[in-house]
This record gives C-alpha cells, sequence and structure tokens, in this order.
C-alpha cells in the first residue's frame, strides 16, 4: 500500500473514531439509552478524541469532553469503576456525557438534548451529521476486518487531488470534489476493495466511463476509465479486476476518481473513500 504521508494520516485520523474507544462509547449509551455515534461525534467535536490531555477552553470547560465544573459537579459519574469521577479521565468522561444527554431528555428529543450539551444550533448541526455519518458508514469503516485496500496497485499513483473543496481544475472554480483522484499511468488496474454487486457501467458524462459497486449501504465509484471489464449485476469479489485508469470525460490527465457514498450517488451522500483503507 502507497505509505501516507503525515498530513494525509492527520486528515484521515480527524475522520475516524478510534477503534478501541467505541466499546466505551457502546457501554455508556447501553447504561444511558443514548446513541454511541452521538458521544463519538461530541467527542470528536470537542476535542477530537482527546483522551485526557484536552487544554482547558477559554470558558473553563476541561477534559475529554470538555464539561464545565459547575456541570460535571451535577452530572459527573465514575464510568470505570474505581470510586472516583474524573473529570479528565476518559471513562468517566464518556459515561458522563452519556449521562448528561440522558438527563437532558435525549430519548424524546435528541436534537435539544444536544444543544444543552452545547448550545449553539451549527454544534448540533455538525454532531448530528457526523453522528448519521458514523452509524451509516460504521461496518465498513469501524471494523477492521471488513477495510480493504486502495483500488490501485501498490507504488503504481499518487493522491493528486483529496476530498473536499478545491480549485476546479478544468473550471477554475472553486467547488467540492466528492471524491479522491488517484493519479496514475492509463491502463493501471482498476479492482474493488470489496466485494460488492456492480450497480453501473458505462458512460457517465464528465466523469467519461464509470463503474459503480454497491456493498451493502456503500457505493464507490470509480471514474474516468481507460475501459471496464464488467457488467451491471455482476457479482465481485474484493480484490477482483474491475476495469483500467483512463483518461475518458472531463479529465485534465491520466487518473482514477474514487468516490464513496451513503447509497445513492449524491454529493451530499459522499464521505472520503480513504476512511475504507485498511491502516486508516
Amino acid at each position: 500500500m502507497l505509505a501516507l504521508g503525515f498530513a494525509m494520516s492527520q486528515m484521515l485520523s480527524d475522520y475516524m473514531v478510534p477503534a478501541d474507544l467505541i466499546p466505551i462509547y457502546k457501554a455508556a449509551a447501553e447504561k444511558y439509552g443514548v446513541d454511541w455515534e452521538v458521544l463519538a461525534a461530541i467527542h470528536y467535536e470537542e476535542t477530537r478524541f482527546s483522551r485526557g490531555n484536552a487544554p482547558t477552553s477559554s470558558k473553563g470547560a476541561r477534559g475529554p469532553m470538555q464539561f464545565m465544573p459547575a456541570t460535571w459537579k451535577a452530572y459527573g459519574v465514575d464510568g470505570d469503576g474505581d470510586g472516583v469521577a474524573d473529570i479528565e479521565n476518559l471513562h468517566d468522561a464518556i459515561f458522563s456525557a452519556a449521562h448528561y444527554l440522558s438527563k437532558s431528555g435525549y430519548r424524546q428529543d435528541r436534537q435539544k438534548a444536544v444543544y444543552a450539551y452545547n448550545h449553539s444550533n451549527a454544534y448540533v448541526q455538525r454532531v448530528l451529521s457526523r453522528a448519521e455519518m458514523y452509524a451509516r458508514i460504521g461496518s465498513l469503516v469501524f471494523n477492521p476486518d471488513a477495510k480493504g485496500n486502495f483500488p490501485l496497485p501498490a507504488g503504481t499513483f499518487r493522491i493528486s487531488s483529496p476530498y473536499g473543496y478545491r480549485i476546479h481544475p478544468i473550471s477554475g472554480v472553486r467547488k467540492f470534489h466528492a471524491g479522491v483522484d488517484l493519479a496514475a499511468p492509463i491502463g493501471t488496474p482498476v479492482y474493488t476493495p470489496f466485494d460488492g454487486v456492480v450497480t453501473y457501467a458505462g458512460w457517465m458524462n464528465g466523469y467519461g466511463n464509470t463503474v459503480m459497486v454497491t456493498h451493502g449501504e456503500i457505493m464507490t465509484l470509480y471514474a474516468h476509465l481507460d475501459k471496464y471489464v464488467v457488467k451491471v449485476g455482476q457479482k465481485v469479489k474484493a480484490g477482483e479486476l474491475i476495469a483500467y485508469v483512463g483518461n475518458t470525460g472531463n479529465s485534465t490527465g491520466p487518473h482514477l476518481h474514487w468516490g464513496a457514498y451513503r447509497g445513492a450517488h449524491a454529493s451530499h451522500l459522499s464521505f472520503d473513500p480513504l476512511m475504507l483503507v485498511a491502516g486508516s
């Protein structure tokens, strides 16, 4: 697999939920009747998954889940069974966040409960959107055994354009890039990283020759292909050849545009396909 530089690795870690934290979120969620994905999203928003070394905020919030001392006094609990409710302790902080959400009426109104945690509508939207993403892609992203490799052979490509906003190389306009571009020579083999079913194989406007493969609730897209060797309805196995890198459609050079979506092919349902790569 192509080694990722520090900057790319840091970008990936911002998206990913650390695997060792998931059992803690789930235990707290089960005890207090909340969703573990929301706890994870709050932890990300507050301290980017800090484990107890988060700096105190300008308003005085402390610890991994950024509790105000007064709120902690009212809702802080002992999450790891050591007899102490410590605002800086990871287990205690996560369990206390679940406790606070529960006491804030989470079961009746999730949005209102998250707003109680941080009085910002924008914060609520970010947390719930991220939680929904975690819930939808969890079967692939959070199961280490289910994660795959890049769709191109190791050493044959470089990441030429990451996921997110960029200046479009053809139009010159700032535009959202719903995928990752992997620059590689024409004819480089393209493999599907997961078992799935081909749901599209053909020409797709600016994408040129394109293949889509559905893997349960996840759909991956491969565009600007020179040619493809699969057909709609065909079942494919992880690592199976599906196409070859090309320069078709609106393209400035040979590369594979690799996209990932939560279900349908729509920009608002996209997510960074690098989240699906083993070791990220």
